[in-house]
C-alpha cells in the first residue's frame, strides 16, 4: 500500500502546472524579478531549415502561431524540423532595463538568438568558452528600454529531444537561483560519488558482482545527469564539444545497460523469474545496440531507441521486482521500493524526452530525486544483503559443527560396524576359499597353477586325467615338458612367444591349441587359456592354464576340410558346365537373332515389291474398280508388314536392343500423319474421328522419335477402331513445360467401344495378351502392340495406362517427356513448303543415280520411283558391277543394296571409297535387314545413311532430297 500511495504522489506532481495558458508578449514592471516565456512565445516550424533571419524578419509574423496549452516549458520532441521562436519585449516605465535570458536544457545542438542587430551562437557543439555568461545553461543579456518594443527571435536545432525552456531573469534573482541550483546539484553528486565509492569499497570486500554492477549503473547515471545539467559541458569537458554531444545518450544508455545487469544479479532472475529473465536479457541486447548506433550510425535514432529502451525497461524491471518478491526474495521488497522510484524519475524523463510529457521542476529532477532516494534504498537492501549473508554464514557454521559431531559420532559408529563386517567378511572369505578349492577340485575342466618360469604349483583331478598322471607327481614339473613339440614345431613357438608377452606385461593373457602328450606318449589336442595373476607392483605372480580336450573336434575338423575340398572341386566343375550353359544360351540367341534378320530380310523383300508395285499402280490407274482392288492389297501388305514389324520390335524389346532415333518435327505433322492413316477405317465403320490439339502445340517442333510416336498413336487408335462398333474415337493432345528444354506430352485415345473390366485390364499391356482370347478369333490381332507401346512410351520418359469399364468405352493414354527443338533448325526444317517429290522434280531432273540392287523386281520398283522425278538411275546388278559403274562415272547418290552376289553392299561401299574421288560420294544402304546392328554397321563401312526395305515412296524421296541438297550445298562456293 505504501509503495502504491508513492506511485500516486508522483503522479499528482508530474501533472501539477500543467494547464494550458495563453501565449502574449510578456510586460516588465517595476516588481518583476523572473518571467516564464513559455507562455508568450510564438512558434514557427522550418522542416527544411533554410529560413535565415531575414526571411524571419520580412514576414512580419506571418507563419507564426502563439504556443497554446504549455507550461514551464516549449517541448518538440524528437524531430528534424527546425523551429523558430519568438517574443515580445515590452517594459513599463519603472521596470528593469538589464535581464537575463536563460534557455535551460543544456543538450540543445544549436541555438541562434537575435536580439535587433545583436547575434548570439550556442550550442553543446560549441566549445563552452564561446558561451557569454559562464553557466551551466544557455545564457545571454538583453537590455529592455520602456516605450520600445521589439521582438527577439530565436532559431533552435537538435538531433536529440527538442526541449527549449524559456525564462527571463532579473541578474540578483538569477543569481540566486544558480546558488541554489549549484548547492542542490552539488549535493545530490557528492551523494551519489559517496554511495558509489561506499559500494565499491564493499564490492572489495564481499566480491559480489551486484556491488560493481550498482557503482557501474551508478557511474552511468552520474554521466547522464552531469550531460542533462550543464555541469559536465562548464567542468568536466568544456574543451571537447563532441564528447559533451555524446555523453548525455551515452549516460543514459549506460545507465539502462548496467541497470538490467544489477536487477539480473541482486534478484537472481535466470531462477527466480525465467520468462522475465529472457525479456531483461533481450532489453540489454537492445542498449548495448542503441549505445553503438548514438557512437557509429545516427544519434537521433540512437537516442529515441534508449528512451524506448528505458521505459519499457521501467515496466519490466517493476515486474520482475513483484515477481521475485511473491517467490520470498528477500531483497525483492528493498528493491521495488529502490528500483521504483528511480524508474518513476527514468520513465519521466524518457516521456519528457518524447515529448509526450512537458518540462517543469518534476519532470527535469525527477531523474535526480528518484536516483537519490533510489541509492539510499539500494544501499539498505545491499546492507541488509551483507547482513543475511552473515547470518547465513554463521547457520552454516553451527550445522557444520553440529554435523561435524554427528560425523564424529558416525565414525566410531562405523568403526564398530567395519570391525564387525572384517569378522563376517573373513568368514565369508575362508568359506568361500573352501568353496572355491572343490570347486577347482572337481571341475571338469583341467587346471594348473604354475610360477613364472612354468613349475607346477598346483594342479586339479581333471589335469591329471588329461595326462594320465596322478596330480601329486605333477607339481614342481616344468609344463613345457608335456608340449610335443616333434610333432607341431611352429605351434611350440608360438607358444613361447605368446608366454613371453604376458611376463613381459604386454598381454594378460591368451589363448591357443596346443598338441600335448599323455605319459603314455599318445598325442592329445586341447584347447589352452592362460592368465597371468599379477602383484600390486605389475609383475606375473603366477599363471593359471586350462586345458579342454579338443582332440575330437581336431579329427571332426579334418574330416570336414576334407569335405570341403571335395565341395570346392564340385563347385568348379558345375561352375564349368554353366559356363558351357552359358555359351550355348549366348550361341542359341544368337541363332534366334540370325533367324529373325534373315525372315526379316525374306519377308521384306517379297514386301518390297508387293507394295512397291502396288503403290506404282496406284499412281498410274484412274480406273476405280482396278484402285479398290489395288488399295485392298495396299491395305493388306501394310497390316502384314505391321505384324512383322511387332515381331521384330518385341523380339529387339527381349534382346535390349531397341533404339530411339532423334529427329526435328512438328506435332501438327504427327496429327496430320495420323489422320492419312486411320480416317478412312474410322469413315468404313461409321465412327467419328476427331483430334483435339491446342493451336500453340500445332506448329511446335521438337526432337524425338517421331515415327515410335507415331506407331504408338495408330496402335492405340487401331485398338479403338477394332474394338469400336458404333460411336466415336477421339485423339487428345496436350503438354506442359517440364523444365527450360523439355515438354511433358500427354495423349488420350477414348472410344466408345466394348470396354475392358479391372481384372483383364492387368495384363493387357504384356506381349502376346488380349482382355479375352476370344477376341483373338472376333477382332484378329497378335496382341504386341500395347506391349511395344508400353516399351516405347517408357523409352521416351513417359508413361502408358488406361481407364475402362466394360460396357463403357475405354481411354488410353500415355506421355513422353521430349526436347525443345533449337529455333534454327526448326526455322530452317521448315523453310520449304514444297514436298520432297516436287522439290526433287524442280532441282535435280538431271542428277545421276546408280541403285545397286541383284533382285529384279527390286529393280524395277526404284527405277519406276526415282523415274517419277525425272531422274534416270543406272542399275548395277551386283556389288562388283556397282564398282565399275562408279569407276567410270561420277555419280551425285548411290542406293546400295546390302545382301548381293560377287561382292555385298558393305564390301562395295569400301572399295567405291577406295576410288579416287568417291569419298564423298552419298551412299545410302537399302536392306531388308531391320536391326539396328545392321544399320550401325552400314555406317561404320562408310554409308552416309540407311532406307529400310519394303521402301515407302516418300521416304525414299526424303532421303534422296536429303543428300543431293546435301552435296548441292557442298559444290557450292563459299560465301
Amino acid at each position: 500500500m505504501t509503495q502504491k500511495r508513492f506511485l500516486l504522489l508522483l503522479a499528482f506532481l508530474v501533472c501539477l502546472g500543467t494547464g494550458p495558458l495563453a501565449a502574449g508578449a510578456p510586460l516588465l514592471l517595476p516588481g518583476t524579478t523572473s518571467v516564464d516565456l513559455a507562455r508568450h512565445v510564438e512558434i514557427l516550424e522550418d522542416p527544411t531549415g533554410e529560413l535565415t533571419i531575414d526571411d524571419v524578419r520580412s514576414q512580419n509574423g506571418a507563419g507564426f502561431k502563439a504556443e497554446t496549452g504549455t507550461a514551464g516549458t516549449l517541448n518538440f520532441g524528437y524531430t528534424k524540423s527546425v523551429y523558430w521562436l519568438r517574443f515580445r519585449l515590452d517594459a513599463a516605465t519603472d521596470a528593469r532595463r538589464d535581464w537575463l535570458l536563460e534557455i535551460s536544457y543544456p543538450t540543445l545542438d544549436s541555438i541562434e538568438i537575435h536580439d535587433a542587430d545583436r547575434r548570439w551562437m550556442l550550442g553543446d557543439r560549441l566549445p563552452y568558452a564561446e558561451r557569454p555568461i559562464d553557466h551551466r545553461n544557455f545564457v545571454v543579456p538583453l537590455t529592455v528600454s520602456a516605450g520600445d518594443p521589439r521582438f527577439v527571435y530565436l532559431r533552435v536545432a537538435s538531433q536529440g529531444s527538442m526541449t527549449v525552456p524559456l525564462h527571463l531573469w532579473a541578474a540578483e534573482p538569477f543569481a540566486q537561483a544558480a546558488r541554489n541550483a549549484y548547492v542542490a546539484l552539488a549535493l545530490y553528486f557528492g551523494m551519489i560519488l559517496g554511495l558509489m565509492g561506499y559500494n565499491f569499497l564493499l564490492f572489495l570486500t564481499v566480491r559480489d558482482r551486484s556491488f560493481l554492477l550498482y557503482v557501474l549503473f551508478g557511474l552511468g547515471m552520474a554521466i547522464g545527469q552531469l550531460s542533462v545539467n550543464g555541469l559536465g559541458n562548464q567542468f568536466l569537458w568544456p574543451a571537447s564539444p563532441t564528447w559533451g554531444h555524446l555523453a548525455f545518450p551515452l549516460g543514459f544508455g549506460l545507465t539502462g545497460l548496467f541497470g538490467a545487469l544489477f536487477t539480473r544479479s541482486f534478484l537472481a532472475t535466470r531462477t527466480n523469474a525465467p520468462r522475465l529473465d529472457t525479456w531483461i536479457r533481450s532489453l540489454i541486447a537492445f542498449f548495448a545496440l542503441s549505445i553503438g548506433v548514438v557512437i557509429l550510425f545516427d544519434y537521433r535514432a540512437g537516442s529515441i531507441m534508449i528512451s524506448l529502451a528505458g521505459a519499457v525497461f521501467s515496466i519490466i524491471a517493476v515486474m520482475t521486482a513483484i515477481r521475485c518478491l511473491r517467490s520470498g526474495n528477500r531483497g525483492a521488497r528493498w528493491f521495488l521500493i529502490a528500483w521504483s522510484l528511480l524508474l518513476v524519475g527514468v520513465a519521466v524523463l524518457a516521456f519528457r524526452n518524447l515529448g509526450w510529457l512537458p518540462t517543469n521542476f518534476v519532470t527535469t529532477y525527477g531523474m535526480l530525486i528518484g536516483s537519490a532516494l533510489e541509492m539510499l534504498m539500494l544501499s539498505f537492501a545491499l546492507a541488509d544483503r551483507i547482513n543475511y549473508l552473515q547470518i547465513e554464514k554463521e547457520h552454516a557454521q553451527a550445522e557444520a559443527i553440529a554435523a561435524g559431531d554427528a560425523l564424529v559420532t558416525a565414525l566410531r559408529d562405523s568403526e564398530r560396524q567395519l570391525e564387525a563386517r572384517v569378522a563376517e567378511r573373513t568368514h565369508e572369505l575362508r568359506a568361500q576359499e573352501t568353496r572355491f578349492r572343490s570347486i577347482f577340485e572337481h571341475s571338469n575342466a583341467a587346471i594348473a597353477i604354475t610360477n613364472p618360469p612354468g613349475d607346477i604349483i598346483d594342479a586339479n583331478l581333471s589335469f591329471g586325467r588329461l595326462l594320465d598322471q596322478a596330480e601329486d607327481s605333477l607339481i614342481g614339473t616344468n609344463i613345457s615338458q608335456f608340449a610335443a613339440s616333434e610333432d607341431a614345431p611352429a605351434t611350440t613357438g608360438m607358444l613361447s612367444g605368446l608366454r613371453a608377452e604376458l611376463l613381459g606385461g604386454t598381454r594378460e593373457s591368451y589363448r591357443i591349441e596346443e598338441c600335448l602328450h599323455k605319459a603314455s606318449g599318445e598325442p592329445l589336442w586341447a584347447d589352452i587359456s592362460v592368465t597371468a595373476i599379477r602383484r600390486a607392483d605389475g609383475t606375473v605372480d603366477h599363471l593359471v592354464y586350462t586345458a579342454i580336450d579338443v582332440t575330437e573336434r581336431k579329427r571332426a575338423l579334418e574330416r570336414l576340410e576334407n569335405h570341403q575340398a571335395t565341395l570346392e572341386a564340385r563347385i568348379l566343375e558345375r561352375t564349368r558346365e554353366l559356363s558351357i550353359a552359358k555359351d550355348q544360351a549366348e550361341a542359341a540367341s544368337q541363332a534366334k537373332s540370325t533367324f529373325l534378320a534373315n525372315m526379316s530380310h525374306e519377308l521384306r523383300t517379297p514386301m518390297n515389291a508387293i507394295l512397291g508395285l502396288t503403290g506404282i499402280a496406284l499412281r498410274q490407274t484412274q480406273d476405280d474398280g482396278v484402285r479398290d482392288k489395288l488399295e485392298k492389297v495396299k491395305r493388306a501388305s501394310d497390316h502384314l508388314l505391321a505384324v512383322i514389324n511387332d515381331i521384330l520390335d518385341i523380339s529387339k524389346i527381349e534382346a535390349g536392343r531397341l533404339q530411339l532415333n532423334a529427329s526435328s518435327f512438328r506435332l501438327g505433322d504427327i496429327r496430320d500423319n495420323l489422320i492419312n492413316l486411320v480416317e478412312t477405317k474410322c469413315q468404313e465403320k461409321g465412327l467419328t474421328f476427331g483430334i483435339t490439339i491446342p493451336a500453340d502445340l500445332v506448329d511446335r517442333r521438337l526432337t524425338g522419335d517421331p515415327l515410335r510416336l507415331t506407331q504408338i498413336l495408330v496402335n492405340l487408335v487401331g485398338n479403338a477402331i477394332k474394338f469400336t462398333d458404333t460411336g466415336f474415337v477421339r485423339v487428345r493432345i496436350s503438354g506442359e513445360r517440364h523444365d527450360a528444354e523439355t515438354l511433358q506430352l500427354r495423349f488420350e485415345v477414348e472410344d466408345s467401344g466394348i470396354g475392358i473390366d479391372a481384372h483383364d485390364q492387368r495384363r493387357l499391356f504384356s506381349a502376346f495378351e488380349q482382355a479375352d482370347s476370344s477376341l483373338t478369333r472376333r477382332y484378329g490381332g497378335t496382341g504386341l502392340g500395347l506391349a511395344i507401346s508400353r516399351r516405347l512410351a517408357e523409352m521416351m520418359g513417359g508413361q502408358i495406362g488406361l481407364l475402362s469399364e466394360p460396357g463403357q468405352g475405354s481411354t488410353f493414354w500415355f506421355t513422353a517427356l521430349l526436347r525443345i527443338a533449337d529455333q534454327v533448325q526448326a526455322a530452317a526444317a521448315s523453310a520449304h513448303d514444297e514436298s520432297a517429290e516436287e522439290q526433287l522434280r524442280s532441282r535435280f531432273g538431271g542428277a545421276r543415280i546408280l541403285v545397286a540392287e541383284d533382285e529384279p523386281v527390286n529393280r524395277e520398283v526404284l527405277g519406276l520411283l526415282i523415274a517419277d522425278v525425272g531422274i534416270a538411275p543406272d542399275f548395277a546388278p551386283d556389288g562388283e558391277a556397282a564398282v565399275t559403274f562408279a569407276t567410270r562415272t561420277r555419280y551425285d547418290l548411290i542406293l546400295m543394296d546390302i545382301q548381293m552376289p560377287k561382292l555385298n553392299g558393305v564390301e562395295a561401299t569400301c572399295a567405291i571409297r577406295a576410288l579416287p574421288g568417291c569419298a564423298k560420294i552419298p551412299i545410302v544402304a537399302t536392306t531388308a535387314n531391320a536391326f539396328a546392328e545392321d544399320r550401325a554397321e552400314c555406317l561404320a563401312a562408310g554409308m552416309n545413311d540407311h532406307l529400310a526395305k519394303p521402301i515407302d515412296p516418300d521416304a525414299l524421296y526424303d532421303m534422296l532430297l536429303k543428300w543431293l541438297s546435301a552435296g548441292e550445298d557442298a559444290a557450292s562456293p563459299a560465301g
